[in-house]
């Protein structure tokens, strides 16, 4: 394989794709990135078994072929040469690189009959279509962080894809907390339902989150996959198995309090509370009295106490509530809505948060035991 490029498509390349290399890989070639040159094109690759991600760029190609190299080691090297013209030479287990006018360096690789087979797209595609990168980066960071990282529990991993009659809903639980965010798709008729893993979601997002470039999606059902595309970068993952829980039956059908109030206010007040603990699973009271008070406050033996008080809106009896300080950290640090409102049926009833000006965001928390 000879091949000549561009140091910055290259470099472009392996940081998209090394988000795929996994950590302990059961086979020592997932370490590697596999590098393939065919028809005036170079596809770079990368997989964990569950996620593919591919990237193709144009170059120079003399001879075709393919290798796979360390795939860390590699981008390092690449990502620290200056811009330019880069020649690649490589057998099928050593790579020889020169960069003009400066570096040379040669690395010990692997067979690329040695790396998994990469899942294709053909006729077998049951549902595709577009969807603006703006909108996913938005239906995604409203809901990645109510997803669970237990393995055990695959279905809490994921976040729950749901296309029907014009509306896509991004869904996500882990048995504690949940959100729901909606996007209306005008005039189409797709109907999908699928749970997909919401670390890869998040992949996607932060891959794709900044281009204007629309990304397809194609769902593969004879492989049990879901693809993101645009012209130069695929990322491929295996969808999960497991069933999502019917997390409608959970929604609250009624309430009894309610109360608005500036987002900003609850923020500051939980991380001045926040100080005092130690473990961030350490639960914070909310107590809103008649007057129109909010009052959020900690006591530990160890530490000390704090109060901090702001106005809200209230409707209905006073009421205390106590939450995990890392379930609303999250979702406060995640969203930046203006105001905030909650609603409660008392006791131990999740409780509602979501903004008075959005109709398409819901986000639940499970309330602690005072």
């Amino acid at each position: 394989m000879i091949f000549e490029c561009l140091q910055e498509y290259i470099s472009k390349g392996l940081n998209i794709v090394n988000r795929a290399i996994p950590l302990k890989g059961s086979l020592p070639v997932l370490s590697n990135v596999l590098i393939s040159a065919q028809n005036g094109k170079v596809k770079l690759v990368a997989t964990n078994l569950e996620t593919v991600i591919t990237f193709t760029f144009g170059a120079s190609v003399t001879e075709e072929g393919s290798i796979t190299v360390p795939a860390k080691m590699f981008y390092e090297f690449i990502s620290n040469l200056e811009p330019g013209k880069i020649l690649i030479n490589a057998t099928s287990t050593t790579l020889n690189l020169t960069s003009f006018p400066k570096s040379k360096a040669k690395f010990n690789g692997m067979a690329s009959m040695e790396f998994p087979e990469i899942p294709a797209l053909d006729a077998e595609v049951i549902e595709k279509f577009e969807i603006s990168p703006k909108i996913l980066n938005n239906l995604v960071s409203h809901t990645f962080f109510s997803s669970s990282s237990d393995v055990t529990r695959p279905a809490l991993t994921g976040t729950l894809i749901n296309i029907e009659n014009g509306v896509m809903s991004f869904v996500t639980t882990d048995g504690f907390r949940l959100s729901e965010k909606l996007h209306n798709l005008e005039g189409s008729d797709s109907k999908l339902k699928i749970l997909v893993p919401t670390k890869t979601l998040q992949d996607v997002s932060k891959i794709f989150g900044n281009l204007e470039e629309p990304i397809t999606l194609t769902h593969k059902n004879s492989e049990n996959m879901i693809f993101f595309s645009n012209s130069d970068t695929e990322i491929a993952t295996r969808l999960i198995g497991s069933d999502f829980p019917d997390y409608k039956r959970i929604l609250p059908k009624e309430k009894t309090f309610t109360a608005d109030f500036k987002t900003s206010d609850l923020l500051n007040a939980v991380k001045l509370t926040n100080v005092f603990y130690k473990d961030s699973s350490s639960p914070i009271k909310i107590e809103f009295t008649n007057e129109g008070i909010a009052r959020v406050y900690s006591n530990s033996e160890d530490t000390g106490e704090n109060v901090s008080e702001f106005e809200a809106l209230i409707e209905g009896s006073e009421i205390k509530l106590a939450f995990s300080t890392k379930y609303l950290l999250d979702f406060l640090n995640n969203l930046k809505f203006e105001n905030l409102r909650i609603e409660s049926n008392g006791g131990t009833a999740p409780v509602v948060f979501k903004s008075p000006e959005v109709t398409d965001f819901i986000h639940l928390i499970v309330p602690m035991k005072i």
